[in-house]
């Protein structure tokens, strides 16, 4: 099942949770995937986040709206040069101008009743509908 509590999407199977939030900045955190846990409301999801006063060390905070959020120092779950995680990158983008750091954040979801046909993306649905 696929459920949508505040910013928080929760994927459940029969024995997993897959669960990942939307942060201020449109960046999309990892929070949890392994065993199944009980994910009711938003305060289950805000436990499993780290929440920051400050950047920790010499980090660079995102910008000045984001307040101390450091890319560095999340679960990104996707990250690319010159942006968050500072090993290797999910993918790598070399732009017309020649420069290679990219941006990717959030825009919308849309969870539906029913299977619907996706021309370019993968969709998922429940025998119940």
């Amino acid at each position: 099942m696929i459920r949508q509590i505040g910013q928080n999407f929760i994927l459940d199977t029969q024995h997993t949770t897959y669960c990942f939030r939307v942060t201020e900045t449109g960046h999309l955190e990892h929070l949890h995937y392994g065993r199944k846990i009980l994910i009711r409301e938003e305060a289950d999801a805000e436990a499993l986040y780290e929440k920051h006063a400050f950047a920790p060390g010499n980090l660079n905070v995102y910008s000045q709206e984001s307040g101390p959020l450091s890319l560095e120092d999340i679960r990104l779950e996707m990250s690319s040069y010159g942006k968050g995680d500072v090993r290797e990158p999910l993918i790598e983008v070399i732009h017309t101008d020649g420069s290679y750091t990219s941006d990717f954040l959030f825009e919308k979801a849309e969870i539906r009743q029913g299977k619907h046909e996706l021309r370019e993306l993968p969709a998922s649905y429940d025998e119940s509908g």
